[in-house]
């Protein structure tokens, strides 16, 4: 669709910061690189390709409708359940 270079930009962005963060990052058969959330099956599908074991949740059928903050908040909740060591 039209929105398809939003991901491929949002993709490329996370996966130039994830190499400048370390070398362990850089590479995708560290099991010691940062977590990502993803929201979306396309940035899923094009993250996963380089940093298939740093995928730690993966949220699909995001913005199918007009999203809600319920929606947001519930992401959100799971995310902070998760446990996961996050910083930005």
């Amino acid at each position: 669709g039209l929105c398809g270079g939003i991901h491929s930009s949002v993709s490329k962005r996370t996966r130039a910061e994830l190499a400048k963060i370390s070398l362990t990052a850089a590479n995708p058969d560290s099991p010691e690189g940062p977590a990502i959330v993803v929201l979306g099956e396309k940035s899923k599908a094009q993250l996963q390709r380089s940093f298939k074991k740093n995928l730690a949740l993966s949220f699909s059928q995001v913005g199918r409708d007009v999203p809600t903050f319920a929606d947001a908040a519930a992401i959100a909740d799971m995310i902070f359940k998760s446990n996961l060591k996050l910083d930005k």
